[in-house]
């Protein structure tokens, strides 16, 4: 059974490049029953940055953590993915993520998708990358995706001005500097490998994907991540 995911619309990017515990996300569309995904990033707690998000929105709604990543390089920006698989809707939610500590160069994105039946996430695996400047980002493994599943990438760069400029498959919901969120519906199923081109940078990301409960067989979501530095 295919869920039939359809995106419904993304919030203008959050930006702040200064220190504080508070993500305030610009509001997004979202009809009662939909999926609302949202995205952060932030940067200044190294390599091993245990810092942690909670997510809330005016109509009470309930997130859970897809997952984080975070560069172990020099370049210390970490990245998370929420979601809520059924929400109360609002023509303008108005969604506030709260870090567990201060954190500069904030960011927060979101999207809302509408889909038939009921969709579910699974267990997480996580992988890693090379260590090199690049200008061009992927997934470290291909995902093994049913067709009409959601994939779903959150991607930060380190340096200012730099972001995901195209992709291999699926399309920009949503973009500021340093931070972008993707998202591809296959027509059908199989083994992708989200990608595409960026400037020359350090990154980081997660990608994670939903499916229909009734999917056989049934596909569980992973995160990945992949992780460059530019030399100094």
């Amino acid at each position: 059974m295919s869920a039939n995911f359809a995106y419904v619309s993304a919030s203008t990017p959050y930006s702040n490049s200064g220190g504080d515990t508070s993500i305030p996300l610009n509001s997004i569309n979202a009809t009662t029953g939909d999926l609302i995904i949202v995205a952060l990033r932030w940067e200044g707690g190294g390599g091993s940055d245990a810092t942690t998000a909670t997510v809330t929105d005016d109509q009470s709604n309930a997130y859970s953590l897809l997952g984080y990543m975070v560069n172990a390089s020099g370049e210390d920006e970490k990245v998370g993915i929420f979601y809520c698989l059924s929400a109360t809707g609002s023509a303008a939610l108005s969604i506030t993520a709260t870090l567990s500590v201060s954190r500069g160069y904030r960011r927060g994105l979101a999207a809302s998708y509408s889909y038939d039946g009921t969709i579910q996430k699974g267990s997480t695996q996580t992988t890693g990358g090379s260590i090199t400047g690049t200008t061009t980002w992927t997934s470290d493994a291909a995902l093994t995706v049913l067709a009409d599943d959601l994939i779903i990438t959150a991607h930060g760069n380190y340096n200012t001005g730099n972001k995901v400029s195209a992709t291999d498959y699926g399309t920009i919901r949503t973009s500021a500097t340093l931070f972008s969120l993707v998202d591809y519906i296959p027509v059908s199923g199989g083994s992708y490998t989200m990608g595409g081109s960026m400037g020359n940078d350090s990154y980081v990301q997660v990608t994670g994907f939903f499916e229909s409960t009734g999917g056989t067989p049934s596909i569980i979501p992973q995160i990945m991540y992949h992780r460059t530095q530019m030399g100094n």
